[in-house]
């Protein structure tokens, strides 16, 4: 996300003409609003982009606190965004959340066939 924020906010490019150009078509996916990196998807509002040490807290306020779902990892990173909520490992991120939850691994040994 650092290098979209700073093509976004200094215009600032990487040396290689591909990776800039790369850096040039994924940018226009995304915009800073008052200082936040945002995502921008068609049939969405804007995402706020969260960096890496803030995503263990969404991951957990969504599946084991207020919302208090304990859900599978897909079903996790699509409340995520419903909540507003984007980064670009958030689908991996949200699997091995769930792969280390107590409950939700012994609720899927209850629910296996003996």
């Amino acid at each position: 996300m650092d290098p979209i924020t700073d093509f976004l906010e200094n215009d600032k490019l990487p040396d290689d003409d591909k990776a800039a150009k790369a850096l040039r078509r994924e940018a226009a996916n995304y915009a800073i609003i008052d200082g936040r990196l945002f995502k921008k998807g068609l049939s969405q509002p804007l995402l706020k982009c969260l960096r890496p040490y803030q995503t263990d807290y969404m991951l957990s306020e969504v599946h084991e606190g207020c919302c208090d779902h304990h859900i599978e990892g897909k079903a996790l990173a699509r409340n995520l965004v419903r909540a507003g909520y984007y980064w670009p490992s958030m689908m991996p991120d949200s699997q091995e959340f769930v792969k280390k939850c107590r409950i939700c691994q012994e609720n899927s040994n209850f629910y296996k066939a003996p």
